[in-house]
């Protein structure tokens, strides 16, 4: 009988478990970010005739851990950068990330760079802002695009 309770308790376990990170992918809110190749990302933002919004970032950097806290996860960010723009967050010290923050001068971070779909930056800024201020520098830099 205890065989069968325990038994019980992890199937529901399970199922609860499964439930849980289900209903939270789909209520994912703020921007969603490109998982791919810079290359690919080029490409779509060519094909789909769309800006690229760029974070260039580093994992030890506390104010693009707050970015990513407070700004990237509002929701009303989310909805304007996704329908606007191909989102992109490249780590400045590995990979492809390395190259992609030189070329675009990156220095400190986190830099926030708008581009253009020719790889042209038309935005750039440095450091943390509120989520007010950068749904304010989409929209201008969109802005200076169209």
């Amino acid at each position: 009988m205890k065989k069968i309770v325990l038994l019980l308790s992890m199937v529901t376990l399970f199922f609860c478990s499964f439930s849980k990170s289900k209903i939270s992918n789909e209520e994912k809110v703020g921007i969603q970010f490109f998982e791919g190749t810079w290359e690919q990302a080029l490409l779509i933002a060519s094909k789909e005739n769309k800006p690229l919004f760029l974070d260039v970032s580093t994992s030890w950097c506390g104010y693009c851990k707050k970015m990513k806290q407070n700004v990237f996860i509002d929701k009303e960010v989310g909805a304007y950068f996704n329908k606007n723009f191909i989102n992109i967050e490249i780590n400045a010290e590995q990979g492809e990330g390395r190259t992609i923050a030189q070329k675009y001068g990156a220095s400190s971070y986190p830099t926030l760079i708008i581009i253009d779909k020719n790889q042209k930056p038309i935005f750039t800024t440095e450091g943390y802002i509120d989520a007010k201020d950068f749904l304010k520098m989409g929209k201008e830099a969109l802005k200076l695009i169209h």
